[in-house]
């Protein structure tokens, strides 16, 4: 596992002009610890065509909590690249660690 910074952006739509356009706005920005899937979780991946999945494992606190029901919205940068959120994993519940699997779309 490898310590790094993300940044975790918040992806939203508004009509401008009569065009949707997406605006990006800086939501939050934590130390993680990046992770590879691996196991019956890889093989899930390949099988829905996620290859390029990256879990990142944060600390739990109210803005990754907060993210939970809206995971379309989020995208995190991270080492020049951006990567799309698909998941967010509580785990077991213990408020300790929160897993978002993301896929690099860039």
């Amino acid at each position: 596992m490898a310590s790094a910074r993300i940044q975790i952006v918040r992806i939203t739509s508004e009509t401008v002009n009569g065009r949707r356009e997406e605006i990006e706005t800086p939501y939050f920005s934590c130390w993680c610890d990046t992770m590879d899937l691996y196991g019956a979780a890889l093989y899930d991946a390949i099988h829905i065509k996620l290859e390029n999945t990256i879990v990142f494992k944060v600390r739990f606190c109210k803005q990754i909590k907060a993210m939970k029901h809206r995971v379309k919205e989020f995208a995190i940068d991270y080492d020049g690249e951006r990567y799309e959120l698909y998941a967010v994993d509580f785990g077991n519940n213990d408020k300790n660690y929160v897993f978002l699997k993301a896929n690099c779309i860039s």
